[in-house]
């Protein structure tokens, strides 16, 4: 298993460019951090998003080279990505290279946690057992 996270010049599936990504392997239950990896990538401009994240311009290697790098790491792996974005960007740099990739969603994950949490709560408040 291995957790993925990525900065983008936008959040538009079709036309974003990775800026950066990390990547952090998880073994038997335990978080790799020594094995983890960061990555920033080159880019003629990150836009307006870099005034989230704070990379700018030629600051990481080429993206060919990135993109080969993270390709390498999430293939026969799960991945956790903390939105669905990330897997949108994935399946379109790599189309069918990664059929059947393996991942989790930690938002969707939450989110769905949240509202059955909720649901929980209510249906206690009004004496209904979960």
């Amino acid at each position: 298993m291995i957790a993925f996270d990525a900065e983008y010049t936008s959040l538009d599936p079709k036309n974003m460019r990775l800026v950066s990504f990390a990547l952090v392997p998880i073994r038997d239950d335990v978080i790799k951090i020594n094995q983890s990896i960061y990555v920033i990538v080159s880019q003629k401009s990150t836009g307006p998003s870099a005034k989230i994240h704070g990379i700018v311009g030629n600051m990481g290697i080429e993206e060919e080279e990135a993109l080969s790098i993270l390709y390498k790491h999430i293939v026969g792996n799960t991945l956790i990505v903390f939105t669905t974005i990330d897997i949108q960007f994935l399946k379109r740099v790599f189309g069918k290279k990664i059929k059947g990739l393996k991942y989790i969603d930690i938002a969707k994950w939450y989110l769905n946690y949240m509202s059955k949490k909720k649901l929980d709560r209510a249906g206690a408040s009004k004496g209904i057992k979960p």
